[in-house]
């Protein structure tokens, strides 16, 4: 330990290899922590005599202690989830992660990503997965990545034990069963894989009830993303995403996040689907000074943003933001959120957002490889849905959505109130109670997840409507879709199949 100006007259020492002396010994005695959970008692305690200890040294010396980090610890992330991606590159779990570029042709970005490679008795294919962060620092949006990654992760792979084999039919005396109809007549006579029986044998997973608590079973599609990929004899229930499954630091925390992220999805889908221009923020009437400056940022570098107000009869605050770029490689980005804070609400989404500037199509698997799609319903995969949206001819394709009326950002309700997770979770809860909607939560927690403090949870609510990113598996067998216009007070009349919007939505 000594002084940087020692260190610094070594020829062989960079400065990134030179910490201070607390930071260095501070993270070496969190670094197999949790930083998904508060520090434990004994840590604190001991951190804050090393602390003082430091300081009173510091005094009498008159100068800062460092110390030499030759592996550079402290240059880039938090021990803390140096310990837990060490930890999960050792089991093969993860295969790398890293800090993404910036370009200079747009505001800069903190983003992470971690990237999986996914096996396992029940997986008879290897699958890549990614988790992503972004945030206003690296640590931050690190955290994020990690957890989205051991939330894919969990999401992704079942324990076989839990899935019970067996029909509709047959398994409805025993068990309290939920049966999902979400497609449309038509599409059932256009792919018989679609048209599911009652008497088809079908995995189905264990839930709970968000209004009785009681212990239900959901088909196993609706629950692990890859099962249907993997029971291929299975009909198809649903497009299968990660779309309503979420991680936490509590079951409380994550079951909020994935039920909100639903109601989200629902509202985007319930505008985008009928063609229903939704307001547009004056972004001039955003009370938070940093949003604001964010928004003048980008508008500096040439983009069009809109915050649009897509908040649907339950209330809960939502946005969507379009980022619209007309030279840039991406014409068109599109990003969603719902919190019942509605600046913490436009806080995140600008971040989701302004990552999109930084997107290039060489980073599509299938712009390198593939060719343009003229007819949407070739659309399978997320790759294909982003590749259509980078073409030039997609900037106008969107212009129907940026057309409604403006709105004072002021003038929207919301709860700032409702401060810890448990009580927003009841307020969801309530609020889809008062709509006559069941939903359901399933805990899909993995164990590498479990052991660094996270929850991660699915949940269900068959009466909204799902997002989808195969054109030809749009839920157009949901209701709800159809009473949208008249739910929002836009029409006396119930939309139609032959109505619904036919252009892929930009949602990524």
């Amino acid at each position: 330990m000594t002084n940087i100006s020692k260190l610094l007259d070594r020829n062989t020492d960079s400065l990134d290899n030179i910490v201070l002396a607390e930071e260095f010994v501070v993270q070496r005695m969190i670094r197999n922590c949790s930083p998904f959970q508060p520090l434990p008692t004994l840590v604190v305690i001991k951190a804050s005599i090393f602390l003082f200890f430091v300081k009173l040294l510091e005094k009498v010396a008159r100068e800062k202690l460092y110390i030499k980090n030759a592996q550079r610890e402290l240059h880039l992330v938090d021990s803390r989830l140096r310990t837990i991606l060490n930890s999960l590159i050792a089991k093969n779990i993860v295969y790398g992660w890293d800090l993404l570029s910036n370009y200079p042709d747009a505001p800069a970005v903190i983003r992470y990503g971690v990237y999986l490679k996914l096996t396992g008795p029940v997986l008879g294919n290897t699958y890549n997965a990614e988790g992503f962060g972004v945030a206003n620092d690296k640590n931050a949006a690190l955290l994020i990545a990690v957890a989205e990654a051991l939330e894919r992760q969990s999401a992704y792979i079942w324990n076989p034990s839990v899935i019970v084999k067996g029909s509709f039919d047959t398994l409805k005396d025993t068990h309290n069963l939920v049966w999902m109809d979400l497609f449309s007549e038509k599409q059932k006579a256009e792919d018989e894989k679609m048209n599911v029986s009652k008497n088809s044998i079908v995995g189905w997973a264990p839930a709970v009830g968000i209004h009785n608590n009681k212990k239900y079973l959901l088909p196993a599609q609706m629950v692990y993303v890859l099962y249907g990929n993997e029971n291929l004899k299975e009909p198809i229930f649903t497009d299968s995403s990660t779309s309503g499954v979420a991680a936490g630091a509590s079951f409380e925390h994550a079951a909020c996040q994935a039920l909100c992220e639903l109601v989200e999805r629902d509202a985007l889908m319930g505008f985008w689907l009928n063609k229903i221009p939704p307001p547009l923020i004056d972004p001039n009437t955003i009370e938070s000074k940093d949003i604001r400056q964010k928004i003048s940022t980008l508008k500096k570098y040439k983009f069009e943003l809109y915050i649009l107000d897509i908040t649907s009869d339950i209330k809960i605050p939502t946005f969507c933001a379009v980022l619209r770029d007309p030279t840039g490689e991406v014409p068109v980005s599109m990003s969603a959120v719902a919190d019942f804070d509605k600046n913490h609400a436009l806080e995140k989404l600008i971040l989701e957002i302004s990552k999109f500037a930084h997107y290039r199509a060489d980073e599509n698997t299938y712009s390198k490889n593939g060719s343009d799609i003229s007819n949407y319903l070739d659309i399978f995969t997320m790759p294909e849905r982003r590749h259509v949206w980078t073409q030039k001819n997609m900037f106008h394709e969107i212009d129907f959505f940026l057309q409604g009326e403006k709105k004072d950002f002021s003038s929207i309700q919301d709860r700032k109130d409702i401060l810890t997770y448990k009580k927003k979770l009841e307020e969801v809860k309530k609020l889809l109670k008062q709509k006559g909607m069941d939903g359901y939560l399933a805990e899909v927690t993995s164990k590498e997840a479990n052991s660094v403090g996270l929850r991660v949870v699915r949940a269900v609510v068959p009466d909204l409507i799902p997002i989808h990113f195969s054109e030809k598996r749009k839920h157009l067998g949901v209701s709800r879709l159809y009473e949208f216009p008249v739910l929002l007070r836009i029409s006396t009349e119930r939309s139609s199949e032959d109505t619904i919007n036919n252009t892929p939505h930009p949602f990524l």
